[in-house]
């Protein structure tokens, strides 16, 4: 009896070192909806049976990945910037298995070659959802197109709403810096990923097109909308100033009003 609970124990401790940082991940997925997920997990893979298309710049899987959270924009921008801060170090204590440019983004924040974008609406921080058992804010260290994003988890008015940012500037690329658009850096960086080229080859998006959208302090981008199947949601995403943004959201929340008053800005 002793020897089979020992082996349960182990089995347990392999699985759950195997498993645990796909279930950090979970716990906000599923507060974002199953079909975030999905579409998320398909905008990385190509139908089964199709031909991939090799990347021109190639972004190669990490070791590992973790998803680090946060209570507030402060506390993420104390842990990217100020040294004595309490998470300073633990975002950094295991970033050799994180991937080259999980690294390179938080050394450039560190020197401050780049800066913390967050939402605005109204021109102020858009509110945090703060909603108990959830995190306002993640730092995952890999997700899509295998690069690290930070996640905030906002509130306006009574919508759920996702802004994703992560920052291509690290990847020090010409051709990155020549692309005007959302779609352009996904032909360089992902060119299988679901657009509007290619988004019927792919279960979950009724739809996927490009339109001008004008922000908050007057610049305009050009913006991927991808629509999803049986679903309100949908993802409007645009690359602005090096760094890619992504907000996903009751397609409701995305009226003229709402892009008068929204804006990402320097924190």
């Amino acid at each position: 009896m002793r020897r089979i609970l020992i082996l349960a124990l182990t089995l347990m401790m392999c699985c759950s070192a195997l498993f645990g940082c796909d279930s950090v991940r979970q716990h906000d997925h599923d507060e974002n909806n199953n079909e975030e997920q999905l579409a998320n997990n398909e905008s990385d893979n190509k139908k089964q049976g199709d031909d991939n298309t090799d990347p021109t710049i190639v972004i190669e899987t990490p070791p590992d990945g973790y998803d680090y959270i946060f209570d507030s924009y402060d506390g993420l921008k104390q842990a990217l910037f100020i040294p004595s801060a309490e998470k300073y170090s633990a975002l950094r204590a295991e970033q050799q298995n994180y991937g080259e440019i999980y690294k390179s983004t938080l050394s450039a924040f560190a020197s401050n070659d780049i800066s913390l974008y967050v939402p605005q609406y109204n021109e102020s921080c858009v509110e945090l959802r703060n909603e108990e058992g959830y995190s306002n804010v993640s730092f995952m260290t890999c997700e899509l197109y295998n690069l690290p994003w930070i996640w905030y988890h906002c509130k306006v008015d009574e919508y759920d709403l996702t802004v994703k940012i992560s920052y291509l500037d690290v990847l020090d690329s010409e051709e990155l810096s020549a692309a005007a658009s959302y779609t352009d850096v996904l032909a360089l960086i992902a060119p299988d990923a679901p657009s509007p080229s290619n988004y019927q080859q792919y279960s979950s998006y009724k739809t996927i097109y490009e339109e001008e959208i004008r922000l908050a302090d007057g610049r305009s981008v050009t913006a991927m909308f991808s629509v999803l199947k049986d679903s309100s949601k949908v993802y409007v995403m645009f690359y602005l100033d090096g760094v890619l943004f992504s907000l996903y959201a009751d397609n409701q929340l995305f009226s003229d009003a709402f892009w008068e008053a929204f804006n990402v800005a320097l924190y």
